[in-house]
């Protein structure tokens, strides 16, 4: 009588807390503008979409900016998440300059909303030796819904 509850108590834990938050593609954009040394929030492509996948408490996100692959976890027993990712030797136009960027550091704390959005802080880091204007940061508040 106690093995079948038993091996049940045991295949729930081995399957990892289950989120409300769906897998799939995110649509994102801007809520409030934080911080933008790089003038970079209007640009193409900062406020992209995603592809959200969630194993147990490990989330991914494969994001448009620069095709980076954020990898993080949700925060013990709450609906938040935080991820990190970067992007190596990128070219792109910075606050009206051509500047090759030693490496882009993507940071996202995210918060469930619903089944099929959340809502939360990116903060983008760009780097270069140089010229100086290449080195800036972009933070700001977005949403994401699934598409």
């Amino acid at each position: 009588m106690w093995r079948p509850c038993l091996t049940l108590l045991v295949l729930s834990a081995a399957c990892g807390r289950h989120h409300t938050l769906q897998d799939g593609t995110y649509a994102f954009s801007l809520k409030e503008s934080l911080r933008d040394d790089c003038n970079f929030t209007g640009a193409p492509g900062v406020l992209s979409q995603g592809a959200l996948k969630t194993t147990g408490h490990v989330v991914a996100l494969d994001y448009g900016l620069f095709g980076i692959d954020l990898n993080g976890n949700y925060l013990a027993d709450v609906e938040r998440m935080t991820l990190d990712g970067s992007a190596a030797n990128v070219n792109t136009q910075v606050n009206g300059g051509e500047c090759l960027l030693d490496l882009v550091g993507l940071h996202l704390d995210g918060a469930t909303t619903s089944s099929t959005s959340f809502e939360g802080i990116m903060a983008v880091r760009l780097d270069a030796r140089r010229p100086d204007r290449c080195v800036c940061e972009v933070w700001f508040k977005y949403v994401a819904n699934r598409q």
